[in-house]
């Protein structure tokens, strides 16, 4: 019998521990350019340009790429296809572009997990002329019981890690 208990409770620990712990996460990173916001919103509104500076397409350059709609337009669906693991299979839209300062999105995630209703964001704004910060951010969400995994993954850290190759990678763009 004290097997069976034990048994049930390692089996309710986790999914008792996991109605603690918050579903949802941010990630944030940004930098400083040298270049006009204008010049900057231009180039990041358009998602075939993000390939130039993504991390992801480093990690693999094959990957294949199809397009759906007019790039640069809110519905303009970038999808994607990989076989690395990092990478997967999943798709970005351009959910809404604010002129000269924001550009929202939404992510559908199919391989290696799951994730419909994730969103991101690419924030730009002036510091003086000729010189422009972007903020780019992603919020998730892991449904229960498969947000214990955040105790044992730092999506700030994992995603962020990314963000700041990304944007590095911009700069370079941006100033060389």
């Amino acid at each position: 019998m004290i097997i069976i208990y034990s048994i049930i409770a390692l089996i309710a620990l986790p999914l008792l521990i996991a109605l603690f712990i918050k579903k949802e996460y941010h990630v944030q990173r940004q930098i400083i350019l040298n270049k006009n916001k204008s010049d900057v919103f231009h180039y990041l509104k358009f998602l075939k340009n993000h390939e130039a500076f993504s991390p992801w397409s480093e990690l693999d350059p094959k990957m294949e790429r199809s397009f759906t709609g007019t790039d640069g337009q809110r519905g303009f669906i970038l999808r994607w296809e990989s076989n690395q693991k990092q990478v997967g299979i999943g798709e970005q839209e351009i959910a809404n572009v604010i002129p000269e300062n924001r550009l929202e999105y939404k992510f559908r995630f199919y391989k290696p997990f799951k994730a419909l209703k994730d969103t991101g964001y690419l924030q730009l704004s002036e510091i003086e002329q000729g010189t422009t910060k972007v903020v780019w951010g992603f919020d998730g969400k892991l449904n229960y019981p498969g947000n214990i995994v955040s105790l044992f993954m730092n999506f700030d850290n994992m995603i962020g890690d990314s963000f700041e190759k990304g944007l590095s990678n911009l700069k370079e763009i941006f100033e060389k």
